[in-house]
């Protein structure tokens, strides 16, 4: 199950439908932006734990899990770019990497895993967590209206905000992109500092924003 947030950007969840969610107020994965986040997954199907005793198959049913989460958001296996592994037993590393080579050794996401003393059931021996990239998984930018548009150079940007849409970082950047002066704000104080995020169609700060409408 999907539920889709309004925001300044386009928030979507799933649900997989387990107890565990709403009593400890989590979603089994988020989308935001073009990024999808999931939840920690653990050998369970439906409600009951399954492969009891053996780490490869545990793996293989998270993995399974994660798979499962993301293609209820649009996504998959293939565009995974992060893993953690939680597991209770370091020593069995090689059976949890098994079944992690099995389904991403042709992706080779980043990875870390790491032993802990244990997991909310004593029969789980391991948990996968995954950050997955996919462009506009999240739903559309919403910025006064005005969506960013993909796949144009940030200078196809410059000069063409519609009315009452806020400032891009694009625009703020554009003396590096074009050799021209923003119209929106001095270029004394269009630089981009460590709060202004990339030239990807994020908008800036509020701070400049109001700073144009102000002029």
């Amino acid at each position: 199950m999907t539920t889709p947030t309004e925001g300044a950007q386009m928030t979507r969840r799933y649900s997989s439908g387990t107890d565990w969610e709403p009593v400890v107020g989590y979603s089994r994965a988020i989308a935001v932006g073009d990024f999808v986040f999931v939840s920690g997954c653990t050998s369970a199907d439906g409600a009951e734990v399954v492969h009891e005793g053996d780490a490869y198959a545990q793996t293989a049913q998270a993995i399974g899990n994660v798979g499962a989460a993301l293609a209820g958001l649009g996504s998959g296996l293939a565009d995974v770019v992060r893993t953690r592994i939680y597991v209770t037993d370091i020593s069995r590393w090689a059976e949890y990497g098994r079944a992690h080579a099995e389904a991403f050794g042709e992706i080779r996401p980043a990875t870390s895993m790491v032993q802990v003393s244990g997991l909310i059931d004593e029969r789980m021996l391991v948990e996968v967590e995954a950050v997955a990239y996919r462009e506009g998984v999240g739903g559309p930018a919403r910025h006064g209206g005005a969506g960013p548009r993909r796949g144009r150079p940030a200078r196809a940007e410059v000069g063409r905000r519609k009315p009452g849409a806020p400032l891009l970082a694009c625009e703020v950047c554009a003396g590096a992109v074009s050799g021209r002066r923003p119209r929106a704000l001095p270029w004394r104080r269009a630089r981009p500092g460590p709060s202004t995020r990339s030239c990807r169609a994020r908008a800036v700060p509020a701070r400049l924003a109001r700073a144009r409408r102000a002029r």
